[in-house]
């Protein structure tokens, strides 16, 4: 077998980062969070994080995949996770009751992040006020377990998150392309304890719908389509 010289270096997570550092005259803290989809959503979090605590007034950030292989395709196929429609107009679906899994997307997203004083006279397209991140103990694969292991896991995540419920789904089957419905409730049980009436007033879109899944680039391209919308008043959907 035979492996290009570079095969270690282009292998390592850390890569895109450090072709951005090394291309462009970004300078300071540089890093790399690995928490598989919301790789990119933790990432611009994090650099929230950064602005916030003073220790930079401008950071670039985003998140960045390129993860269609055969090895990569493979695993999730074993999962189930990957949806078996063929018609284009159909395989991806988010929020619809009768999907089946995703469509891997490949793609990368990016922002820049400053401090409220770092533009005078400027105003942002849109700005972030906080965001979330919470881990709850659980066993190794008990996302793909069956119903009872999927409730519980998600009644102890709403307690921790403070609600006094647990959101009501078709709830999880032995397949593991069924979390997606949990997810489903999951989310929508958050837009109503956060928005309350006005949660049925709400546009949602669902951007996988359009693009596919684009794992840990993910949050990196949701994001800047949410600025664009907030940006243009226009929503992203098909």
């Amino acid at each position: 077998m035979k492996i290009e010289p570079l095969y270690m270096a282009k292998s390592l997570g850390n890569m895109a980062a450090a072709q951005v550092r090394c291309t462009t005259a970004c300078a300071g803290y540089n890093g790399t969070i690995c928490t598989a989809c919301a790789s990119g959503t933790q990432a611009i979090g994090e650099a929230g994080m950064l602005i916030r605590s003073g220790r930079a007034e401008l950071v670039l950030t985003g998140g960045a995949k390129a993860g269609i292989s055969e090895l990569g395709l493979a695993g999730f196929s074993v999962m189930r996770a990957l949806t078996a429609i063929e018609d284009p107009e159909r395989a991806s679906r988010p929020f619809d009751g009768k999907r089946d899994g995703f469509i891997p997307a490949e793609g990368a997203g990016a922002l820049v992040l400053e401090s409220l004083g770092a533009r005078p006279g400027g105003a942002a397209p849109a700005s972030m006020r906080s965001w979330p991140a919470s881990a709850v103990p659980a066993t190794p694969f008990t996302w793909s377990l069956r119903l009872r292991t999927a409730r519980e896991r998600r009644a102890r995540w709403w307690r921790r998150c403070g609600t006094r419920h647990e959101p009501r789904g078709r709830g999880l089957r032995e397949r593991a392309c069924d979390q997606h419905a949990a997810r489903d409730s999951a989310e929508t049980a958050a837009l109503k304890r956060v928005f309350g009436e006005g949660a049925y007033r709400l546009a949602v879109s669902a951007t996988k719908g359009m693009i596919g899944h684009g794992l840990g680039a993910s949050g990196g391209m949701e994001t800047v389509a949410t600025v664009k919308t907030v940006e243009t008043g226009t929503i992203h959907r098909r």
